[in-house]
């Protein structure tokens, strides 16, 4: 800070509260015509000693033509001028804005190629802008402005602290007020109940703004044309302390932010809080409402402190009484008058008619979750019942035709590790949840559900029931029925062709089936005793049947396949035209190779249901497996896709199929959209992380694995890890990634080919070997379960031939090639086999077919090195190369 040395002592650390209140004091007082500013501080501050050194500031600032505010370097040439490359990885574009304390640049960060701000301190000002923004950091909402990363840059002038921010394209609030001076009803209660959520996330975080205004405030556009509001500018944020040392979310600090927005109470120097940030939001309300501030600049500190502003409606007679009195209620001099917290301002606002739709403006159509329930005394067999239970509520939901609303099976949130609404949210990319709890009294078993907007913290709708433990058949139907009726659907749900005594067996068999490989053996009998209640419903066989092949998935026993058949063959026979029985048998089908009865089944519950996303999205997987159906997998997953509006499972498999085909521009496309969609979904990063290494974009894939591995330890992010390095001839670090890839996937035999090769290269030939040979074991065992798997074929004649196998390895390759002939995958080990085998002739005849980016990924292959000199691979360039550009 540069103060005059005549008049005004110097500011140490421990002094940093009256150094803060200075500073404030001192810009709010040169905001006003120089006049005023005596008068001002008179009435702004009641230290005598502080006053005075205000106006003694004051008025050599006012000489000096204000050097403290706008000192010498800012008036200098700019710090960064557009085209500037930063640390090797921002491009400066423009520079956006300056205020008081900072400049803004508009830049592209060219390692993520994503538009970025980067907000820079002024000189004078570093150690007012930055040192609490990495808690700021940890804010990830849609309503607060994006804190990325703090650099350090170095400039003629000295190391510059840089903030790399979200680039929001819009105007602010203030900009918005002074073009419109009153906003229409419900955009203020958009802007506000936005504003309400983004607060909400930071006092989660225990972290005050300080600062809030409507100059903080970014306006822009979503896609549907809907205003987003956004708070910026956490600069003055900081920190709350620990609620054993103070009050929850106080802070230990002094006054701070734009006078016209600063809560009565830090006027007399009380500590920040979360009710001083509610006044400045109710200012923003008025300010909205009236066009102007609910006090006049000149009011004196004594009438802040004891008045409310004059009523809005005084200027907007036609005013909505209840959103007047809640943003009176902000603005109460007496903190402990207005709301206790955000949650509570937002459902003040929220009169019946907004309390009957969405709470948060949409892109798409809502997301729905349905999360496991919870309880506290229910035993694990009615738990599981429950959850069964809920699992098929989410069935039904996704038969039924919506534009309104997608269901996220509730599948996903067993297998994603979903524990409540914010996971859902970041996992899934759900809007909403159903929530249920259930306890157990008696014979009778307690449910309590809502549906909850997730960033509102909202229940939408509520059910209450009670259901004798022995027949919970209603349970399903009553969950469905809550959510239609939530989101405006218009449904009628057929029975459940199932007695009510059999139904508990089978719900618990079916949570079981749904929450691992390992339950098999404890969901059999269950389908077996809801079969011996009920031996006509198709419903029991179907279940069985699942279980069954995950049996044989984990044992490889052929005994379990031919039990899975006979059990597909009852579900059939009782009911023909069920296309959930369809949909189940098909997925059974496709697990055994039996990919054309699998196809079958898919299209017969289309027929029966042409809008049933999950009887589309398994065709389309199924005849990904089928030779010659890959333009009709494409058609099926457009569709999949088209009925599951923003559910990402379908981008996730939409993207691998583009993938394994080679085209890897369409494949970023939907894994990207998988990230957008959920982004805390680990698997949405691994997999872009190896997309991005066979691309060779090695700086992006090792992002995004840091990514996956912030969220949660994941085997294939290690693997990709590895990968990056082995691409770049860094096998020893390889190992290491690839060796706890297989420590938490100790069966994964795509892993052992990795780490086989790196210890060759790295000549160990008996770690290769090591490798090398479990690969195979396990290659084996999964031809065991699925013949017709090109791919895995093609890793066991690759294994084979490192093992020096050389006939067996030619006979698995041509197999591999039969099997999957428009495999991009199959392509590349069948060139590295080849090539192992002193094959070459072989490879090049394969790569004729090979697309561009299968080509420019061989390039790359450290196996490779001989092969891509040779003149017929540089032929091959040149041939794709045109062919990508349209040439050939």
């Amino acid at each position: 800070m540069v103060v005059r040395a005549a008049g005004f002592r110097e500011m140490h650390s421990g002094e940093s509260e009256q150094d803060d209140r200075f500073m404030t004091l001192l810009e709010a007082a040169l905001g006003r015509p120089a006049s005023e500013r005596h008068a001002f501080i008179d009435s702004a501050c009641d230290d005598p000693g502080l006053r005075e050194a205000l106006k003694d500031q004051a008025d050599w600032e006012a000489r000096m033509g204000s050097f403290l505010l706008d000192p010498i370097a800012p008036r200098l040439d700019p710090l960064f001028v557009p085209g500037a490359l930063l640390l090797e990885r921002f491009r400066i574009v423009r520079e956006v804005g300056e205020g008081g304390m900072g400049v803004v640049y508009e830049a592209v960060d060219e390692k993520l190629n994503e538009r970025r701000a980067l907000k820079c301190a002024k000189p004078g000002f570093q150690r007012r802008l930055f040192p609490e923004a990495r808690a700021a950091m940890r804010i990830t909402h849609e309503n607060v402005c994006r804190i990325y990363e703090l650099h350090t840059v170095p400039t003629a002038h000295g190391p510059i602290d840089v903030l790399s921010m979200e680039f929001l394209d819009g105007e602010t609030l203030a900009d918005r007020i002074e073009r419109e001076p009153r906003l229409s009803l419900s955009e203020i209660r958009t802007i506000l109940s936005q504003l309400c959520l983004g607060l909400a996330a930071a006092h989660r975080n225990q972290l005050l703004h300080r600062d809030l205004k409507s100059n903080n405030v970014m306006l822009t556009l979503r896609a549907s044309r809907q205003t987003h509001a956004v708070i910026t500018d956490f600069g003055l944020a900081k920190e709350s302390a620990p609620a054993a040392t103070l009050s929850a979310f106080l802070l230990a600090s002094s006054l701070r932010g734009d006078p016209g927005y600063i809560a009565p109470e830090l006027w007399r120097g009380d500590k920040p809080s979360v009710q001083s940030d509610i006044y400045a939001l109710g200012a923003i309300g008025y300010e909205m409402l009236t066009g102007r501030l609910p006090f006049p600049r000149d009011a004196s500190v004594d009438s802040r402190l004891r008045t409310r502003p004059d009523p809005p409606s005084k200027l907007v007679p036609e005013l909505d009484i209840v959103l007047e009195r809640s943003i009176l209620r902000c603005l109460d001099p007496n903190p402990e008058a207005r709301f206790p917290d955000v949650e509570e301002l937002l459902r003040r606002l929220q009169d019946s008619r907004l309390s009957r739709r969405l709470l948060t403006p949409l892109d798409g159509p809502a997301r729905l979750a349905l999360l496991p329930a919870a309880t506290s005394d229910a035993p694990e067999s009615i738990l599981s019942a429950a959850n069964g239970a809920i699992d098929h509520a989410s069935e039904m939901l996704r038969r039924v035709p919506r534009e309104s609303l997608t269901v996220i099976p509730f599948g996903e949130a067993i297998q994603n590790d979903v524990a409540d609404a914010l996971d859902a949210e970041s996992k899934l990319g759900a809007t909403h949840v159903l929530l249920t709890s259930v306890a157990v009294e008696g014979r009778q078993l307690i449910l309590e559900a809502a549906i909850v907007d997730v960033r509102a913290s909202t229940k939408l709708r509520r059910l209450s029931g009670r259901y004798d433990v022995g027949a919970l058949l209603g349970m399903p139907l009553a969950l469905a029925g809550l959510a239609t009726s939530a989101f405006g659907v218009d449904a009628r749900f057929e029975p459940i062709p199932l007695k009510p005594e059999a139904y508990p067996y089978y719900a618990e068999g079916l949570f079981l089936n749904r929450r691992d490989n390992r339950s098999a053996d404890q969901a059999i009998p269950l389908f077996e005793k809801a079969i011996e209640l009920d031996s006509e419903s198709e419903l029991g066989y179907a279940g069985l049947a699942e279980a069954y092949v995950i049996k044989h998935r984990m044992s490889s026993d052929v005994q379990w396949l031919e039990r899975a058949r006979d059990a597909i063959q009852k579900a059939e026979g009782r009911n023909p035209d069920s296309a959930i029985v369809h949909i189940g048998v098909g997925r059974v089908n496709r697990a055994c190779g039996w990919h054309d009865k699998a196809a079958e089944n898919f299209r017969r519950a289309i027929d029966l249901e042409p809008a049933n996303a999950d009887a589309w999205h398994g065709l389309a997987r199924t005849y990904q497996l089928m030779q010659g159906r890959q333009a009709d997998a494409a058609q099926a997953f457009q569709k999949a896709v088209e009925l599951n509006r923003d559910y990402f499972r379908p981008h996730v498999d939409f993207g691998y199929y583009y993938f394994r085909l080679g085209n890897y521009t369409e494949a970023e496309k939907h894994f990207r959209r998988v990230v957008e969609l959920a982004p805390h979904f680990v698997q949405g990063h691994a997999n872009l992380a190896g997309l991005y290494a066979d691309m060779g974009r090695y700086r992006d894939a090792e992002e995004e694995c840091r990514r996956a591995l912030d969220l949660q330890e994941s085997a294939s992010a290690y693997n990709n890890l590895g990968a990056i390095l082995a691409y770049q001839a860094r096998d020893v670090e390889a190992v290491f990634y690839y060796e706890r890839a297989l420590a938490l996937s100790p069966s994964n035999f795509l892993y052992y080919q990795n780490v086989g090769d790196s210890y060759r290269r790295l000549r160990q030939p008996e770690e290769a070997t090591r490798a090398y040979t479990e690969g195979l074991t396990l290659a084996e065992r999964a031809l065991m379960d699925n013949p017709r798997d090109g791919h895995v074929r093609s890793l066991a004649a690759y294994f084979a031939a490192r093992l020096g196998d050389h006939s067996a390895a030619k006979r698995e390759i041509v197999q591999a090639l039969r099997f999957g002939p428009e495999d991009a995958k199959v392509l590349r080990m069948a060139t590295l086999t080849y090539e192992a085998l002193n094959q070459r002739n072989m490879a090049f005849s394969l790569l004729r077919q090979a697309s561009p980016d299968l080509i420019r990924e061989l390039k790359r292959q450290p196996d490779l090195a001989e092969f891509r000199v040779d003149s017929r691979f540089k032929e091959l360039e040149a041939v794709q190369s045109d062919f990508a550009q349209g040439g050939v």
